[in-house]
């Protein structure tokens, strides 16, 4: 199975995506990926695909997810009131370590 938590880091004012039409909040995407998922990925993909058609309403989000082989971080953000969607990065945790996030992004480096 597939598990998937949450915490809140707000983000940018400028990248606040009231308004910009989307409808999926972080909670509507943590609900649909663990009903079509298996596995981490397939939640990442699922909820890239659900914030691309429908976009995102939510603050910026970091969400740890874990199956039985992996764990990974995938944190968000909107792009702002004028476009739908989010901006995305994910990010496998390494096999023994330990995550720990609350109300901070912890991706501090884009390669």
């Amino acid at each position: 199975g597939v598990v998937i938590g949450e915490t809140t880091f707000g983000g940018l004012p400028s990248l606040d995506s009231r308004g910009s039409g989307g409808v999926m909040d972080y909670g509507s995407l943590i609900w649909i990926a663990l009903q079509r998922a298996r596995t981490c990925r397939a939640a990442i993909h699922v909820i890239d695909r659900l914030v691309q058609r429908h976009g995102y309403a939510s603050d910026g989000e970091s969400f740890s997810c874990v199956d039985g082989k992996e764990a990974w971080l995938m944190e968000l953000i909107g792009k702002g009131a004028h476009e739908k969607g989010a901006v995305w990065v994910a990010s496998k945790v390494p096999d023994g370590a330990i995550l720990a996030h609350a109300n901070q992004a912890r991706t501090t480096t884009f390669v």
